[in-house]
């Protein structure tokens, strides 16, 4: 009679990627929150996925200070596990990109409006032909929104002028911000302005991100805007400034094309924007980012260069009919 061998159930919740994710995650950001906030997850969740792992396990891997969260000395062993662990999927993952290739894949880009409409297009036609099997998306933003895209891992790459310390960043492109008022209303206007002759006149704040780089314009400058209207969109900003409702202070990528009417004039002392190219650290560099990355820095197309320093000096004193 053959023997019956009873195969036990395990009973425990099995251990995920997640939990290791999250006891990372905690120690290296020296607390719940601040890695609920890197992982995209709620604290509690973050806590609980702690509770989980070290129920499962059996043994205590943090101890909870009052100001801060350390391993345990089982805990520091388990660390090591979990980051070796979480090393070896990564390199799986890219194992697998590499065998894949280009022929397939996708590429997330996040990007605000001036980058999209100026700098973007000629690069993603110039993607497109090199990879035509790769699917782009994109999305459009505030810089803050897109700085925390990235930071959140939902796009592989954006195109922002704010950084985060778990984004890699350079520097792709250099603009100025300019005033934009109405080639009618404001025909007195002296071709260069200091903030200060801006803080009397109405004024209209972008929405769309530039806020606190304006705002601190004003504050350097010991005054405040008086602000009439706050507008994300930036045509229709640009309409109510040619309507004659106030002035404004816009990135120069954003003045090409403009409505007519319009007048652009310099800031004294010149206020400059840096466009970065950010990414996650923490995740994965596809070969299509890396692709991507590659052409940005290798083969400026004519747009980006023409626009990469300068765009400002030439749009300047311009008046559009």
């Amino acid at each position: 009679m053959k023997s019956i061998v009873e195969i036990p159930t395990i009973s425990a919740p099995n251990i995920t990627l997640a939990h290791l994710r999250v006891l990372v995650a905690v120690v290296d950001e020296g607390g719940f929150t601040a890695a609920a906030k890197k992982l995209g997850v709620t604290q509690s969740g973050a806590s609980q996925a702690l509770q989980v792992l070290e129920d499962t396990l059996g043994s205590p891997l943090l101890a909870r200070r009052r100001d801060r969260v350390e391993p345990t000395e089982i805990g520091i062993r388990i660390l090591a596990e979990a980051r070796e662990a979480l090393r070896t999927v990564e390199r799986i993952y890219e194992h697998t990109a590499a065998w894949k290739g280009l022929d397939h894949g996708s590429l997330r880009i996040g990007s605000v409006v001036s980058a999209a409409s100026q700098i973007l297009p000629a690069y993603l036609r110039a993607f497109r032909t090199r990879y035509p099997k790769i699917e782009v998306s994109l999305l459009e933003g505030s810089d803050d929104e897109v700085r925390d895209w990235a930071v959140r891992d939902a796009i592989d790459i954006g195109l922002t002028s704010q950084t985060a310390a778990d984004l890699t960043s350079e520097t792709v492109a250099e603009d100025e911000y300019v005033v934009a008022a109405s080639a009618r209303h404001h025909r007195s206007l002296p071709q260069t302005l200091t903030i200060a002759q801006i803080a009397g006149r109405p004024f209209i704040m972008s929405a769309s991100g530039c806020e606190p780089a304006i705002q601190g314009m004003f504050a350097e400058e010991k005054c405040a805007p008086d602000i009439a209207f706050r507008v994300r969109d930036m045509g229709t900003l640009l309409e109510m400034v040619r309507q004659g409702l106030g002035v404004s202070i816009i990135p120069a990528l954003s003045a090409p094309g403009i409505q007519s009417g319009l007048r652009l004039h310099k800031l004294n002392p010149a206020r400059r924007r840096m466009l970065l190219l950010v990414r996650n650290s923490q995740s994965i560099l596809k070969p299509a980012v890396r692709a991507f990355v590659d052409l940005i820095r290798s083969e400026p197309n004519d747009q980006a260069s023409a626009r990469k320093r300068s765009v400002a000096l030439r749009s300047l004193g311009r008046k559009t009919r």
